[in-house]
């Protein structure tokens, strides 16, 4: 199985924001949020 678990600089361009900030709040990506990226409409629900 693939893992599509992603970082700022690997998400699509609409979650990059959503990635980043969560990186500047908390200090890391939580992985349910970095999986979230592949639906970005998802991660900025957030």
């Amino acid at each position: 199985m693939t893992d599509f678990k992603h970082t700022a600089g690997s998400a699509q361009e609409e979650a990059r924001p959503v990635l980043e900030g969560v990186q500047k709040g908390l200090g890391f990506v939580p992985n349910l949020i970095a999986y979230m990226a592949d639906a970005p409409a998802l991660a900025q629900g957030l």
